[in-house]
């Protein structure tokens, strides 16, 4: 019989396959990243970013993808981020792909285990669409 008692069990690292099934499935951009490199991406990050593959993102700087005017609120927002299971507001940054464009996403944090070590997974949507409708809408008025 299972045990059910989840009282002391520790909870799994980011990073087994059940983890890894789930961040696959999501349509919303994940990364995972220690501050200094990009560990895990999901296929949604893949495409947001313009990548051609999973490995043109691990091992990146994280800070390459952030455009250069939202560097100090991520900093600010890593910060408070120091604590397991801590999570940041969702908020609206500008984001560079790879090729140097820049986009529009709504972004949250959470700070995680990844594999044993202290990490940030970051989920983010693309909302290029939705803020150039409001900017030509705000034209209109």
């Amino acid at each position: 019989m299972a045990d059910n008692n989840t009282k002391n069990r520790k909870p799994s690292s980011l990073g087994d396959d059940t983890h890894g099934y789930l961040l696959e499935a999501l349509t919303e951009s994940v990364l995972i990243h220690d501050a200094h490199q990009i560990l895990y991406c999901n296929q949604a990050a893949i495409n947001m970013h313009g990548a051609n593959r999973r490995e043109d993102l691990i091992g990146l700087d994280p800070n390459s993808l952030i455009h250069a005017e939202a560097s100090d609120l991520i900093n600010e927002r890593r910060q408070s981020l120091s604590s397991l299971g801590t999570t940041v507001p969702l908020t609206q940054i500008r984001r560079c792909r790879l090729d140097g464009s820049v986009f529009y996403a709504e972004n949250t944090a959470v700070g995680v285990d990844y594999q044993g070590r202290a990490a940030f997974m970051v989920v983010s949507r693309d909302i290029t669409e939705r803020k150039d409708s409001e900017n030509r809408l705000k034209g209109v008025l």
